[in-house]
C-alpha cells in the first residue's frame, strides 16, 4: 500500500529529525554546564517539547509496525475467531481513544494561544497541538493498519 509506504517515511523522518534535534540540545547543554559561565534556560524547555513531538510521531510508527497497543500476553493464547473478535475491540477502544484524544485537545490549543512558555516566550497552543497530532496520527495508523491486509498480495497471487 503506497500510501502507507510514504506515511511511514514521513513520519520516520520527522521523528529521526526531532530526536537529532534533540541530541544536540543535550549536547549544548552538556557544554553549557560544562563550559559556560551561565547555561540557557531555554535548552531544558525545547528538549521537553522535542520529547513530546517525537512520541507524537512514534505513535503512529509503532502502530505501522504492527507494534500497536494490546495485550500481547492474552493475544498470543487466543485462536480464531477470538484472536480476530479482540483485535476489532482493541481497534475500536483504540480509534475512539485517538478521536476524543483528537477533538478534546482542540479546547486546550485555543485556550494554550494565550499562555505562554516561559524561557521561550512562545504559546503553549504549538505544544498542546502535539496531543491533536497524537490523536490524529493514531487514528490514521490504525486505519491504515486495519486496511493493509486487504491490499497485500497473496502467495502466488498476481495484482
Amino acid at each position: 500500500m503506497k500510501v502507507s509506504k510514504y506515511y511511514k517515511i514521513i513520519l520516520e523522518f520527522l521523528a529521526t529529525s526531532f530526536l537529532l534535534l534533540l541530541f544536540g540540545n543535550v549536547i549544548l547543554q552538556i557544554f553549557a554546564r560544562t563550559f559556560l559561565p551561565k547555561v540557557p534556560s531555554w535548552t531544558t524547555e525545547v528538549g521537553s517539547y522535542l520529547l513530546v513531538w517525537i512520541i507524537a510521531f512514534g505513535a503512529g510508527l509503532l502502530i505501522l509496525d504492527r507494534e500497536p497497543i494490546g495485550l500481547r500476553m492474552v493475544i498470543d493464547r487466543l485462536h480464531g475467531k477470538a484472536k480476530k473478535t479482540l483485535k476489532i475491540i482493541i481497534f475500536v477502544l483504540s480509534a475512539w481513544f485517538s478521536i476524543t484524544l483528537a477533538y478534546g485537545s482542540l479546547a486546550l490549543v485555543k485556550r494554550g494561544s494565550t499562555i505562554y512558555t516561559p524561557a521561550l516566550n512562545l504559546p503553549m497552543s504549538y505544544i498542546y497541538s502535539a496531543l491533536t497530532v497524537i490523536g490524529i496520527l493514531i487514528f490514521f495508523s490504525m486505519t491504515l493498519y486495519l486496511l493493509a491486509p486487504l491490499f497485500e498480495k497473496k502467495e502466488g497471487e498476481i495484482k
